[in-house]
């Protein structure tokens, strides 16, 4: 990175895979890459509040792929218990998302948490 501080970085502007997150990706059936930095980005933007509300527009622009395979990736996390979901839905339409990221999915699929 020239000329640039990695001090001053946003924490949202990277991700960052630990070995053993990668394991437990693994594991639990996940072999994409993009779908593994999906939710290494979901993590980061979680941070401050718990949850994050990116659009999937958001994802699709910083992993460089389409909505429609964000919109895969992110019911295939959820199926596999690295997020959960909370959606404000008004008829069909989706007024507002929050994505809650799980740090071990076996146990949230065994355990689910009420997000409301």
């Amino acid at each position: 990175m020239k000329g640039s501080n990695l001090q001053a970085m946003n924490k949202e502007d990277y991700v960052f895979i630990d070995k053993h997150k990668i394991h437990d990706f693994r594991e639990n059936g996940i072999k994409n890459g993009w779908q593994m930095m999906l939710y290494c980005k979901i993590y980061a933007m979680s941070a401050q509040k718990g949850f994050c509300t990116a659009t999937n527009k958001y994802f699709a622009s910083f992993i460089g792929t389409t909505e429609r395979n964000i919109q895969k990736y992110l019911s295939d996390l959820k199926a596999k218990g690295f997020i959960k979901i909370y959606e404000v839905k008004a008829g069909s339409h989706t007024e507002s998302r929050k994505i809650y990221p799980q740090i071990n999915p076996e146990e949230n699929l065994n355990n689910p948490i009420n997000l409301s």
